[in-house]
Order: structure tokens, then sequence, then C-alpha cells
């Protein structure tokens, strides 16, 4: 045992979840080892641990709030169109009227290519892939999220939240497939 104290600036910087603080103070405690904040000091009497859980507690609400903000943010962009995340197969980032979005790339060819052979109902995805690989580098996987993807008929998928059932929005974007040929592929 080398250590006597692990010392931080505030309680929000140790632990922002407090079921998980009190198994690892727990922890701490058998090695006889300290678990302190400089900013917010505590020692072991019951109103000092009062403030700790405190502190602890606003951490964990700060976090919970930060999460509901950006998950609620991310969404209102989303309804408007744009683009969060990384560009699929075919596009790369871009700014449309100041909102993230995609612009079409020199890969857009090759994935209208490939949604078309799939189309047609005379290959399997594996083959398609496998033929285009060495142009693409992608991944099985990846490659059948790329055919299930709404992104390429310009949607975007605004998932299920709270009480919004899962739905398709119109995105910033232009599409690189038409909707039939879409279609035909997830049939």
């Amino acid at each position: 045992k080398n250590i006597d104290i692990l010392l931080f600036t505030r309680w929000d910087r140790f632990s922002r979840d407090n079921l998980r603080t009190y198994f690892i103070f727990q922890e701490f405690k058998k090695y006889k080892i300290e678990i302190n904040a400089i900013e917010q000091f505590t020692d072991d009497d019951p109103s000092s641990k009062f403030m700790r859980g405190m502190h602890l507690m606003l951490g964990e609400m700060e976090r919970e709030l930060i999460k509901k903000r950006t998950i609620e943010g991310m969404r209102g962009g989303m309804k408007k169109g744009s683009w969060l995340g990384k560009p699929p197969k075919g596009y790369d980032r871009d700014k449309i009227n100041n909102q993230t979005s995609l612009k079409i790339n020199e890969d857009s060819e090759i994935v209208k290519n490939i949604f078309r052979e799939c189309a047609t109902g005379l290959y399997s995805a594996e083959s398609v892939r496998k033929k285009y690989y060495s142009k693409l580098k992608i991944s099985k996987q990846a490659f059948y999220n790329m055919l299930k993807s709404p992104a390429y008929i310009g949607k975007i998928l605004l998932k299920d939240y709270k009480e919004e059932k899962a739905r398709l929005v119109d995105a910033l974007h232009k599409p690189i497939i038409d909707v039939a040929t879409y279609n035909k592929v997830q049939k």
C-alpha cells in the first residue's frame, strides 16, 4: 500500500453516479485510503457526510440534465433535417443554412451501383459487397447497415423517444438513390 489519500478538485470530478461511489468508498475504506475533494473537503462527521452526499447528488443530477439537453438538442436538429454523426458512404460533411448536413461525393456512383445491383434480386448482398470491396473497403455489417439506411433516399430516422414514435424526416441533403430502388433493396 503506497497510497494514503486520493484527492481531486471537486466531488463531481470524482463521480456522477451515487450508487457506484458508495461501493468505491467501501473498497477504498478496506485499504485505509482516504477519498476527498480539495474545494469541498469533508470528514467523517454526519453533517460532513451529508454535504458530501449532496455534492455527489448534484453532480449526478447535472450529468442527467446535460444528457437530456444533448438528446433534445440533437433531436431538434434532426427534425430540421440536419445530419448528425459520421457521414455514410457516398457523402461528406457539409453545412446547409448553417445546419450540419451532407454533400454527395465521388463514392456516390459506387453506392448507386450497389443499390441497383441489390435491387435486381439476382445477386446476394455479400456477392455485391465483395465485388465493390476494393473500392469502398466496407465490412459486412457496415454494408448491410448501408443498404438499410434511409439517408440514401434523403431521409433521417428519428428513433423512439419518450412519447414520440420513430419516424422518417426529410433531410437537408440530396438523395443518392430513388425511393423505388431503396424499397426493392429492403424487400
